[in-house]
């Protein structure tokens, strides 16, 4: 029986002084191999890496911009506001009487190469598709021609509407030639006359009536070309 229990302690003792000599060792080979680890260097991040204790500098309070810089850096430009205006604006509507003429327009038009929706924005200016217009100057029909403008383009009865826009589309295309395809001046004389843009350096008289005529047509032009 005292034998057994002092074999016992023996054994304890041996695993006590086995397991004092095991952390004995292992303890210098630990210090000496992280002897030389600090914390600076434990995590290392990369050299582009953003420094979060940069960002505000020394001694100077974080500023935030005025709300009003900011909103007025939002502000669209002048030219935007014009194009976004011009494209919300609403279609303008030939008279319900164009469609009777459409044929007579596409025909024509194509015949003398001129935009069939410009011979059909110049009737609508001139006489709001009235086959029977005159002016206080003596200007008839549907594209309102000069009865010496009408024959100086082999018409001898402009009151016709087709033989009308026959005329007037021969007229605008002569027009249209002279001032190379510049559909503003030639608008500009099919109302006032070649020989009243060559007294203004062949630009858009300063005359109201023709003005508004060059603006009513070219807003009906643009706002249908590709309709």
């Amino acid at each position: 029986m005292h034998k057994r229990q002092h074999s016992a302690i023996s054994e304890f003792t041996a695993w006590i002084l086995f397991t004092f000599l095991a952390v004995f060792l292992a303890f210098p080979l630990s210090s000496s191999r992280y002897k030389d680890i600090s914390w600076e260097n434990f995590i290392t991040l990369p050299s582009n890496a953003l420094n979060f204790s940069n960002l505000t500098p020394p001694g100077n309070a974080l500023k935030s911009a005025p709300l009003n810089d900011e909103v007025s850096s939002l502000k669209p430009s002048p030219d935007l506001l014009k194009t976004v205006s011009a494209n919300t604006r609403p279609q303008p509507k030939f008279s319900a009487a164009a469609a009777k003429y459409d044929s007579m327009i596409e025909r024509t038009a194509k015949q003398h190469q001129v935009s069939p929706v410009l011979v059909k924005a110049v009737i609508q200016a001139e006489s709001n598709f009235n086959p029977s217009a005159v002016s206080n100057n003596g200007a008839v029909g549907l594209m309102q021609l000069l009865p010496s403008t009408a024959r100086s383009m082999g018409v001898h009865d402009p009151m016709d509407p087709q033989k009308n826009i026959t005329a007037g589309t021969k007229y605008l295309k002569m027009l249209l030639n002279l001032y190379n395809d510049d559909e503003t001046l030639a608008l500009a004389a099919y109302n006032a006359g070649p020989e009243t843009l060559k007294r203004f350096n062949n630009q858009v008289p300063p005359f109201r009536e023709t003005q508004a005529f060059v603006e009513k047509v070219m807003l009906y032009y643009h706002s249908h070309l590709d309709s």
